[in-house]
């Protein structure tokens, strides 16, 4: 399994990530490594290690006559919190990968740090499309 999902583990370049149950692994097994390749440079050694993460997702450009659907996102994001590239690892339908991926390119996010220092990583965002919004 992936370690903890956590992106600025340097084993996750060579761990395809799980699906849920009922979705389909649409990265086919690749691991993140095999994703983004020579784009994600090898993450510094590091005591303190945070993932890039959302700070306001893009709109999911989803009908609602298609329902619900639920899919687990991997953005490369740079240095200043600028994605590089958004990719669908796992999705309860081939159909949502195009809207999330268009979606997740269009967010903004928090850059991953090593020992308190900007850096490319990867943010792992799921994301659940067509349902209520959540209660904190």
């Amino acid at each position: 399994t992936a370690p903890q999902r956590d992106a600025t583990d340097r084993r996750m370049r060579a761990v395809p990530m799980p699906c849920r149950p009922g979705q389909a692994d649409v990265a086919a097994g690749r691991t993140l490594g095999q994703l983004f390749g020579a784009e994600w440079p090898a993450q510094p050694q590091a005591a303190r290690r945070t993932p890039a993460q959302p700070v306001n997702l893009g709109r999911v450009d989803w009908p609602a006559q298609n329902g619900q659907g639920m899919a687990t996102s991997a953005g490369l994001v740079d240095a200043q919190g600028k994605p590089l590239r958004a990719k669908v690892l796992c999705a309860s339908t081939q159909a949502l990968v195009a809207p999330v991926e268009a979606a997740a390119m269009k967010g903004s996010y928090r850059a991953a740090t090593f020992d308190g220092a900007a850096g490319t990583g990867v943010a792992l965002v799921t994301w659940r499309v067509g349902e209520p919004p959540r209660k904190p």
